[in-house]
């Protein structure tokens, strides 16, 4: 008999939810879903449009000490989601007032997410998820994989798809969120069977190809709930989808636009950029006139 290919990645068969985070941005989420996966954003960053059902309410920690408790909170009423993430076990937040905090959050989401940084993971118990930072810009994994091997269930917050290969073996991974393939699909990048690869798929059909690679790296296709969130989007709502034929191809966009590597680059110099070059595909920007694509997650530049 064969083994489904969630089993071979983690021990209790169930499948590994792939989450992207968003900054305001509607075609992006949508390219998200259109690759299977869910649509998270920080508590305090804007939100796509109302018709953009959100899954995953991440603590703002990259600027720890700007956002309340209860701001996060308030938030995660709003939002219900699949997944909230409690503030991280540091700065002061020892456990039991994390739990504390994880306790109200669990009233409104489905899944809550316990971050243990200055506390060993075991010590949070098995009623949370318990998150792994895989980001070495902000500190890393705090601990040695091994002292995550007793937990019951982890998600991996963050970084590289490449780095959420690492632990597949060793701990049972239940979900996964990154902003990484955004950052990639700008270059034109894309992660699938394991590893990096270009093309010319503009930036929206680069981040719906990486969502596609990653679900099938852990689950060999779709989520369950994944399933279940497109079957529950809105009556009505279709997923746009990814204009192809309208792409310029790598010949057709200035050689001088090329080796700009960061929007925020191109932001800089916006006015000097002559509108008839069109150094961008029409599909990476959000709407006509715009030249610059979207920046997506600041955190990442």
């Amino acid at each position: 008999m064969s083994v489904p290919a969630s089993a071979r990645y983690n021990p209790t068969g169930q499948n590994v939810d792939v989450i992207s985070t968003v900054n305001g941005g509607e075609e992006a989420s949508w390219a998200i879903y259109r690759g299977g996966g869910l649509v998270g954003m920080e508590s305090d960053n804007t939100r796509p449009p109302a018709d953009v059902p959100i899954d995953f309410v991440d603590w703002p920690f990259s600027k720890d000490g700007e956002q309340s408790f209860e701001d996060h909170l308030q938030v995660v009423k709003e939002e219900k989601p699949m997944y909230a993430v409690a503030p991280d076990v540091e700065n002061g937040r020892d456990v039991s007032t994390v739990l504390e905090y994880a306790d109200q959050l669990d009233s409104h989401a489905g899944v809550v997410i316990v971050v243990p940084k200055d506390a060993h993971p075991e010590d949070v118990g098995d009623d949370y998820r318990i998150g792994i930072p895989c980001q070495d810009r902000f500190g890393g994994v705090p601990w040695s994989i091994w002292e995550y091997r007793n937990c019951e269930q982890v998600h991996l917050l963050g970084g590289s798809p490449v780095r959420h290969a690492d632990f597949k073996h060793y701990v049972n991974v239940r979900s996964v969120d990154t902003a990484s393939i955004v950052k990639a699909a700008y270059r034109g990048g894309f992660w699938n069977e394991g590893g990096w690869h270009k093309d010319t798929l503009g930036f929206y059909g680069s981040l719906e190809a990486s969502i596609d690679g990653m679900n099938r790296f852990w689950n060999g296709g779709v989520s369950v709930f994944g399933q279940e969130r497109a079957r529950a989007l809105p009556a009505g709502t279709e997923l746009p989808e990814q204009e192809r034929e309208e792409l310029l191809t790598r010949g057709e966009i200035p050689d001088r636009w090329l080796h700009i590597k960061y929007p925020i680059e191109l932001e800089a110099i916006e006015d000097q950029i002559d509108p008839n070059e069109n150094p961008w595909p029409p599909s990476d920007t959000l709407g006509d006139g715009d030249r610059v694509p979207f920046p997506g997650r600041a955190a990442f530049y």
